[in-house]
């Protein structure tokens, strides 16, 4: 591989994890899912958010960014899309804290959550991020200058969609280790409500930006 395309693989992979490690709707929905229900719900949330990456990639790789910068409304339905649902989302968190507080039975099977819920809240999190779309169309767009190979795209792809997987599960096992699980259960209320606020924040920021 030449040293120029070598350079420029390493520099897209880096930005992508540094731009996956950095707290988002990603994170938040990863955080919810963890702590409110258990470690399986943050993997299959991860395995969503994985997934909403592979469509990034997808549309980026093939050039989609030309048709962005041409059709502006592309990205604006995209945005509005995004902000919808983060507002959706955080009005669901809130009003779901809302109904389990008045509940007495609280144990984990009453905590439980479906693969799909899990799968689908995740992969709607980050494919209707627009913030997402500039970062790959971006990403990519620099990639290009450097002429790549199919191979190496597929390649490039791949470990991105890789990282951010295996990025979320650690992050799930994490939050739910014993210790810092009961912590979060002690102030589990406070949390869920600011996850819930924060999502709601994020909507009006994207559709008021």
């Amino acid at each position: 591989m030449p040293a120029e395309l070598l350079s420029v693989f390493w520099m897209v992979v880096i930005a992508h994890l540094l731009a996956v490690m950095s707290p988002g709707p990603d994170f938040l929905i990863t955080l919810r899912h963890a702590t409110r229900y258990s470690h399986k719900a943050g993997i299959y949330t991860a395995a969503g958010i994985a997934t909403g990456v592979v469509v990034h990639v997808s549309y980026a790789a093939a050039g989609v960014s030309w048709v962005v910068s041409r059709f502006p409304a592309i990205f604006g339905a995209i945005k509005i899309g995004g902000g919808l649902y983060l507002i959706y989302l955080g009005i669901s968190v809130l009003r779901d804290h809302g109904e389990r507080s008045g509940v007495e039975d609280d144990t984990d099977a009453a905590r439980e959550i479906g693969i799909w819920r899990a799968w689908r809240a995740g992969f709607l999190t980050n494919v209707l991020n627009p913030k997402a779309s500039l970062f790959f169309l971006g990403l990519f767009s620099l990639f290009y200058k450097a002429r790549p190979p199919v191979g190496l795209v597929v390649l490039t792809g791949g470990v991105l969609v890789l990282n951010t997987f295996l990025w979320f599960v650690l992050v799930s096992l994490l939050l739910t280790r014993p210790p810092l699980l009961s912590r979060f259960r002690q102030y589990e209320a406070l949390i869920q409500k600011g996850i819930g606020v924060l999502f709601v924040g994020l909507g009006v920021y994207l559709l008021g930006s």
